[in-house]
């Protein structure tokens, strides 16, 4: 609901103004995500309807179909979105993304990350228990009532806060890897450990806190049964692996195998283990589904909307027209999101958002090749959880959710604030 946006942009607002931003070699990204919002906010600006015409005839056609008794001969629409009012809630929730997210880059580095992967991982067990109790109970049901988004399709199912347990894997996949390079980054200052035995041996309760964490995140995802999560994450630790095999140390390969085991053992007694075979199983069996359907809908809108797209957030409203198959289920998004941004943003927004997503890999790859401190791990970690949802992506939409876009600025923030060159390794990452 809109309303409950106003609580967390007064929040960022305040961090915004208490953190001292400084110019830095994330600013780049940063600009290029304002030059995004600045683009979707040309969306909003009313225009004359000679000028919408040319630039958007799709827009007016849209409008006059949907407004019975329009002038066929006029220009029915004043702005380029067909729907002011949802276009401004999604540049909200994007606006204070970019916002959050420069905030952080200058705030971690000024006082650490430690903190805010701890209240991370607590946030993350609490809402996953509390869900995965709930789920059990109240299955289908959001907070004790049946959310609309699930009135024509039975197939969704809600997992607690979350009314699509895909967008919870969404939240999952970034929280996991994030504890997970945290982890690795303790183990390393670890003395040189040749057996599990000697490991064992020098463990204390932080690290076995964040093994535990660790591990029921990665259990809570299982239980969501998120196809595209979990391969998401699965790519991208795949493709982590091949930077990851060159630091590796004896005690760090000892904590995340500890890690991997305890969550193999958590999944067997409390995943849902028969679920997600049976996800598997529709997988080979169907493919790509229903989703070649949607994606086949969402290209005659970007055909149509291409110069500068129906307008943020506005998907679901422009598809009643566009959407030609399974009429007993309508398509509230594209179950992609880099297709959703060409709809619903065209050329107009799609061009500086691609520009910041090659901005955010870019900047990324040179904090690597730069940091030579004991945050190297968390630093990867972040990337992992960043990479995840980009593949994720692929699948779902699952950053439209203000908690998950929260959280997607915090952790890009985490792999790209500026490196303590300076600071004892022991001392870098606290």
């Amino acid at each position: 609901m809109p309303w409950t946006l106003w609580p967390a942009g007064l929040l960022v607002l305040a961090i915004a103004a208490l953190v001292r931003v400084r110019p830095t070699a994330s600013a780049g990204v940063a600009l290029a995500g304002v030059l995004t919002i600045a683009a979707g906010l040309v969306q909003l600006v009313p225009l004359p309807s000679s000028l919408l015409a040319a630039v958007d005839p799709h827009a007016c056609e849209y409008v006059r179909v949907m407004r019975l008794g329009s002038d066929p001969g006029a220009c029915a629409a004043t702005r380029i979105t067909v729907d002011p009012r949802a276009t401004a809630v999604g540049l909200a929730v994007a606006a204070g993304a970019v916002l959050l997210f420069w905030a952080c880059v200058n705030l971690f580095a000024a006082s650490g990350i430690r903190r805010t992967i701890h209240a991370v991982l607590v946030v993350g067990i609490i809402v996953g228990i509390a869900a995965a109790i709930h789920q059990s109970m109240y299955a289908g049901r959001a907070y004790w009532w049946k959310p609309i988004e699930l009135a024509g399709n039975a197939r969704l199912e809600t997992f607690g806060p979350f009314v699509n347990r895909n967008h919870f894997a969404t939240w999952l996949i970034m929280a996991a890897p994030l504890g997970t390079g945290l982890l690795l980054t303790q183990a390393a200052m670890l003395p040189a450990a040749r057996s599990w035995r000697t490991v064992v041996t020098r463990l204390d309760s932080s690290l076995l806190t964040l093994a535990v964490s660790c591990a029921l995140l990665v259990v809570l995802l299982i239980l969501t049964a998120s196809r595209s999560g979990l391969t998401g994450l699965g790519l991208a630790v795949v493709l982590a692996w091949f930077p990851a095999r060159r630091r590796l140390e004896p005690q760090t390969a000892w904590a995340a195998a500890g890690a991997l085991a305890l969550a193999a053992v958590l999944a067997i007694f409390a995943g849902n283990l028969a679920m997600i075979v049976h996800q598997a199983e529709s997988t080979l069996r169907e493919g790509a589904g229903g989703r070649l359907a949607i994606w086949r809908d969402t290209l005659g809108i970007i055909r149509d909307f291409w110069p500068a797209g129906s307008g943020i957030g506005t998907f679901s409203e422009v598809m009643t027209l566009y959407q030609t198959t399974d009429p007993q289920v309508h398509f509230n998004q594209a179950h992609n999101h880099y297709l959703q941004i060409a709809a619903e943003g065209g050329v107009l927004v799609g061009v500086p958002a691609a520009i910041a997503l090659i901005s955010l890999a870019r900047a990324a790859m040179r904090r690597f090749a730069d940091d030579r401190s004991g945050l190297w791990w968390t630093r990867l970690g972040a990337a992992v959880g960043v990479g995840a949802v980009a593949f994720q992506s692929l699948w779902e939409t699952g950053l439209r959710m203000p908690a998950n876009a929260a959280l997607f600025a915090v952790v890009a923030a985490i792999a790209l604030h500026p490196p303590r060159t300076s600071a004892p390794r022991e001392s870098a990452w606290r």
